[in-house]
């Protein structure tokens, strides 16, 4: 994991050093906005719990023109799905829900006025939560929590509507032990 870590870092850099200069050219560098997320779960708990929707908060900061770094804080719940072994129910349902906390970059291809495809990824924290319930017994459930590392890969589009807001679409792949998923994304971002 540090090698994968110090190989997001060296491209941050070099994306970062080799166009310094035009950030002096760009009126604000700064985005704030929020994308909707609805996902399809993978991992460990992706065989007992079933879609999930949440919400993404995200800060970015324009390096270069075309060159973003951010960070991202989010809140994503998983529906209740029944627990079934060859097509035999058990009467257990589970549940999770998630807070990703993760730091990434992207690459946008053209200028800020056209439709601008983007690509890139991500590292971060996943502090979860899942709980599975008895249909047949209201007695018996328990409840736990974890916290793992995820690596993320997207991309997707942004669109600029005017100067200010961009509505950013991407498909996100997560690569987690507990629970990863492939989802979409879809918000508005706010030049500052």
């Amino acid at each position: 994991m540090k090698k994968i870590f110090a190989l997001i870092m060296a491209i941050v850099i070099m994306f970062g050093v080799s166009e310094l200069k035009a950030q002096k050219t760009m009126s604000n560098p700064q985005t704030f906005g929020g994308q909707l997320v609805f996902a399809l779960p993978t991992g460990n708990l992706g065989d007992i719990v079933g879609m999930g929707v949440g919400i993404n908060l995200q800060y970015t900061y324009y390096v270069s023109p075309k060159f973003a770094a951010y960070g991202a804080l989010g809140y994503h719940s998983y529906m209740a799905k029944e627990y079934e072994v060859n097509g035999t129910a058990y009467g257990f349902e589970y549940t999770a829900s998630v807070i990703p906390i993760s730091a990434g970059a992207f690459y946008q291809v053209g200028q800020w006025g056209k439709l601008l495809p983007i690509v890139g990824g991500e590292l971060g924290m996943h502090i979860g939560n899942y709980s599975v319930s008895s249909s047949n017994n209201p007695y018996l459930g328990a409840d736990a929590s974890y916290s793992d590392l995820a690596l993320s890969f997207f991309s997707g589009v942004l669109y600029p509507i005017n100067r200010q807001i961009a509505m950013r679409s991407d498909l996100k792949y997560t690569l987690s032990s507990n629970l990863g998923n492939l989802s979409l994304n879809v918000g508005i971002m706010y030049k500052m």
